[in-house]
């Protein structure tokens, strides 16, 4: 009876171990800011951003290890909000999703008003993955403090392997991480 009992407690523990908490929502606890009530403002901004866009959550197709896929969300001050996302295929090829909403009107909503699918090539994928290597995404912190007034929110997320990164920036400055969103915005002929 004894050895029944240590043999159901090991057999718990252990799939305790192998399982873990399914992720939900858009992003993570404390992406945007460490003062919870400001984070929840701006994670339900961009969440806000993403479903007038109908963007998919990232997040929760981290739950999938099969699943490898990059979205730029921009959200500049004075043009459309732009979503692009890069879904990686098994052989290396993707797909290219770019959503546009119009700005909101008085008394009307924003909207999506642009939605197209192309197809990327393997040289076009093996290039934007470079430029994510370069900008060490999968290393960077989530945020920094730059903040501002005009210019733009560019956020990268990515999913690769059941994880997930995303890296929010103000208006970034030359380098490796601004390239990488520039790539997907011209991929997508914007």
């Amino acid at each position: 009876m004894v050895k029944t009992h240590i043999l159901f407690l090991c057999l718990v523990i252990l799939v305790g171990c192998n399982s873990r908490t399914e992720r939900t929502g858009f992003f993570p606890a404390g992406t945007f800011h460490d003062d919870p009530k400001r984070n929840a403002d701006i994670s339900e901004w961009a969440v806000a951003n993403l479903n007038i866009l109908q963007e998919p959550s990232l997040f929760i197709l981290s739950n999938d290890s099969k699943v490898q896929c990059y979205r730029l969300l921009w959200l500049p001050a004075f043009e459309k909000n732009t979503a692009v996302r890069l879904t990686i295929m098994s052989d290396d090829t993707a797909t290219l999703d770019l959503k546009i909403m119009d700005e909101p009107r008085e008394n009307e909503p924003a909207r999506l008003i642009k939605s197209k699918t192309i197809q990327a090539s393997q040289q076009q994928v093996t290039n934007f993955l470079q430029l994510l290597d370069k900008a060490n995404f999968w290393c960077l912190p989530v945020r920094d403090e730059r903040k501002g007034i005009d210019g733009g929110t560019v956020i990268i997320e990515g999913v690769k392997d059941g994880k997930y990164q995303v890296v929010n920036r103000w208006s970034p400055e030359e380098g490796a991480y601004l390239k990488a969103a520039l790539f997907l915005l011209e991929l997508a002929k914007l």
